[in-house]
């Protein structure tokens, strides 16, 4: 994985994954579960911060459109099995 600094001392990440062959779909799968959404802040004043910035962004949304994609990490695992497919989340 790359790690890039911007301008705006927010970081930028590049994760590069080939599949010369490409990926069946029974080799893709989504998750999307409640465990997953966000926490607010218990900070009221805080957490009204964060909603407005949200919605500035939202007002550029040829900038950034949440939406589409929000990068929370990844996890690479082959599991101890070597003929185990691996395992990419993101």
């Amino acid at each position: 994985m790359e790690e890039k600094s911007s301008c705006d001392g927010v970081h930028e990440f590049k994760l590069l994954l080939s599949c010369p062959s490409g990926l069946s779909p029974s080799q893709v799968s989504v998750v999307f579960n409640e465990a997953y959404d966000r926490i607010p802040h218990p900070d009221p004043f805080l957490e009204q911060s964060i909603f407005e910035e949200w919605e500035a962004r939202e007002r550029l949304s040829s900038i950034y459109n949440r939406p589409k994609f929000r990068y929370g990490g990844y996890t690479f695992d082959v599991g101890n099995d070597p003929k185990q497919q691996p395992h990419v989340s993101l």
